[in-house]
């Protein structure tokens, strides 16, 4: 449907107004924009096979070459190893003597952040393992351990696949029960870093059928029970609509009053100004004032928010860090200082 393509035309492309005045004229309107948005995801999708069958002829060149001259000096990288160890661990007639070799020296195997392990290195630690869950092998003390948590998955990282977590879990599970050897799993639920009401208010949000990537229902315990804690929920602010205000001598950065990010902003900064002038804190006396380093400002991501919480902190006279990161290529000020010493030299040149 045009709902699933990203190319699809935009439900309020025509505002009810200009959608009455047109009549039966919309109708046409929308058969032609959904005419062009079939067009736009078929030239879409030709142009991504054609860049997908572009990248197939350079790799079938550029591959072999790096393969050649990782073989003319020896070496190997980190995905060599991987490949290299489960082929070796999986080969028939060689694989069999190494796993004897290996069999007396292993005693204990542990496979740390396990949710983002490879589908090849799974295939080498299941290789590694079948002893380990074979009747001698468990007669002998050996063991195995591991540790992961899905909710810390970076997905695709490697290839890593969560679901194979879950497989991994149960084989070794069926595998250790067949040979009557103990199979504990356990969740560490207590947290050690946050306030009973913030735990609460997250496990309230991923609830059960609410919680789709992240294994089975999530439930956290606060370790610090008495820690203080509190979650606010502040409203939605909607972007603003109709054109911004302002004078269009103001510079390309400058958010109007309206602005939703410049109000967003505009709150953080109230509530900051008034939780140190107001609010206190446990501390080891006794209760403290609050302080401007109390409190951190979490944002997704770096864009219109960010720089406006700063300002609006700093405009009320509160102590703030600032930006801890500075890409000094895409401030204004730095290119406008670039754009003059470019200018400059070209008229020198001239």
């Amino acid at each position: 449907s045009h709902k699933e393509t990203p190319l699809a035309p935009k439900a309020r492309a025509l505002t009810g107004p200009a959608r009455a005045a047109l009549g039966p004229l919309a109708a046409e309107l929308d058969g032609l924009a959904a005419t062009l948005s079939d067009t736009l995801s078929g030239l879409a999708a030709l142009a991504a096979a054609a860049a997908t069958f572009d990248l197939h002829r350079f790799a079938a060149a550029y591959l072999p070459a790096w393969a050649a001259a990782k073989r003319a000096r020896g070496a190997v990288d980190f995905d060599d190893l991987i490949a290299l160890a489960a082929e070796l661990l999986s080969r028939p007639g060689v694989a069999e003597w190494v796993l004897w070799r290996l069999d007396g020296t292993i005693e204990h195997i542990l496979v740390d952040e396990a949710q983002d392990t490879a589908p090849a290195q799974w295939q080498a630690i299941a290789r590694l393992t079948e002893e380990a869950t074979a009747g001698e092998g468990t007669a002998a003390g050996r063991t195995l351990f591991v540790v992961g948590d899905l909710k810390q998955s970076i997905y695709s990282f490697q290839g890593a696949d969560p679901a194979r977590f879950d497989r991994m879990r149960a084989r070794f599970g069926a595998a250790h029960r067949a040979v009557g050897a103990p199979f504990q799993e356990l969740e560490l639920e207590y947290s050690f870093r946050s306030a009973p009401p913030i735990l609460t208010a997250v496990d309230a949000t991923f609830h059960e059928g609410n919680c789709a990537g992240l294994g089975e229902r999530v439930l956290h315990r606060a370790f610090k029970a008495d820690m203080p804690g509190r979650v606010d929920l502040w409203p939605h602010i909607p972007p603003a609509s109709g054109p911004e205000e302002g004078d269009w001598t103001d510079p390309v950065d400058q958010l109007s009053e309206t602005h939703h990010a410049r109000q967003m902003a505009e709150r953080v900064a109230d509530a900051a100004q008034r939780m140190v002038a107001e609010e206190v804190l446990p501390g080891p006396d006794g209760p403290r004032p609050v302080t401007e380093g109390d409190i951190l400002v979490l944002v997704q991501r770096r864009g219109p928010i960010f720089h406006e919480v700063i300002r609006a902190c700093k405009a009320r006279g509160l102590h703030v860090a600032g930006a801890d990161v500075l890409k000094l290529g895409e401030e204004l000020a730095v290119r406008d200082i670039l754009a003059s010493a470019f200018q400059s030299a070209g008229q020198r040149c001239s």
